[in-house]
């Protein structure tokens, strides 16, 4: 569900881009608060459960926080969160503004990503069954790192070829996201102590909030100093992912 978020966002970001007037950036942000408005109507009707005594459970923030193995599965998340924000923040940006390409091709991108997640997304967990899940994990880093440079291929490469190599780029990139996710998933959720489980998957929460806030101005930044200094940073993402799956591996 979050993907499909991200994927319908993404092409009202590719649309407003692609209009081009302050009208369209101005519905954005308004059509985006009145989303957290509904939201929040939506949680205020979620039903109240009665509270049952419990004894305290040993452990505390510091338990949490000296966890050291644990902390290193935070900063794999948050390598995998900084690449999961290129599909919404570089993509639309990328493509119709530092490669001049219609914007039909954002709409695209993003109505390929959620097709291949939607369909796909089972088959891959199941075909997965059984694997080394830091193995998972460094292919999924690597599969980013293709991904970003068939992308990067792109910028040099005349419109027709370029949609193309836009296009696939978009696939691999998918491929990334189907593999990582699950995995991320359930080995935060698997590697804290049930009794604290709820501070640990904090951290991991905390990660996807510092991408979400980092990822948009440290991006458009690179951008806009043209086609490959986006991508170096990426690739440099992903090989720290990548590294510190290894890690996670030992």
């Amino acid at each position: 569900m979050r993907n499909v978020g991200f994927a319908l966002g993404g092409l009202a970001a590719g649309l407003a881009i692609t209009i081009g007037t302050p009208s369209a950036y101005a519905a954005i942000v308004v059509v985006n608060a009145a989303s957290y408005a509904v939201a929040f109507l939506l949680l205020l009707s979620v039903p109240a459960t009665a509270s049952s005594g419990h004894r305290p459970e040993p452990g505390s923030w510091a338990t949490v926080l000296r966890d050291r193995p644990y902390r290193l599965l935070v900063l794999g998340q948050l390598c995998f969160a900084m690449s999961m924000m290129v599909l919404n923040v570089v993509l639309p940006v990328y493509a119709t503004t530092v490669l001049g390409l219609p914007g039909w091709v954002t709409g695209t991108v993003f109505t390929l990503n959620t097709v291949l997640v939607g369909l796909g997304q089972g088959l891959v967990v199941r075909a997965m069954t059984g694997a080394r899940r830091w193995r998972v994990l460094l292919l999924a880093h690597a599969t980013f790192a293709a991904a970003y440079a068939v992308m990067a291929l792109a910028g040099a490469l005349p419109v027709a070829l370029a949609v193309v190599a836009l296009l696939l780029g978009s696939v691999v990139y998918t491929a990334g996201e189907l593999l990582g996710g699950p995995v991320h998933g359930a080995l935060s959720a698997e590697a804290a102590p049930e009794h604290l489980r709820g501070r640990y998957l904090s951290l991991v929460q905390l990660a996807w909030g510092v991408a979400g806030a980092v990822a948009p101005v440290t991006f458009a930044w690179l951008l806009d100093r043209g086609v490959w200094p986006i991508w170096a940073a990426l690739g440099a993402i992903a090989l720290a992912g990548g590294l510190v799956a290894l890690r996670l591996g030992r």
